[in-house]
């Protein structure tokens, strides 16, 4: 079976690869050990930060962490602990 270009085959999306610093989100849910439509439903509730452009989602590489310390990224999360700092 041939497949071209950007087509379907797998349920992953062949084609570019996802632009540095971000995930597809079958590599998001690989990388991080849930499933693909754990990502996908967090995504759409608004649980996991990510961009959309038509069909395509992008997540960000932190995601995860950025959804446990509430939407910050790591270098947020230490300014603020430094904050509190003596």
């Amino acid at each position: 079976m041939a497949t071209s270009k950007g087509s379907r085959r797998g349920g992953q999306r062949q084609g570019r690869p996802a632009p540095k610093g971000y995930l597809r989100p079958a590599q998001f849910a690989a990388q991080n050990h849930i499933g693909i439509n754990q990502v996908y439903k967090a995504a759409r509730e608004g649980r996991v930060p990510h961009v959309q452009f038509g069909r395509t989602i992008l997540l960000p590489e932190d995601a995860l962490d950025r959804m446990v310390t509430g939407g910050k990224s790591a270098v947020e999360q230490q300014l603020d602990d430094d904050e509190g700092q003596p």
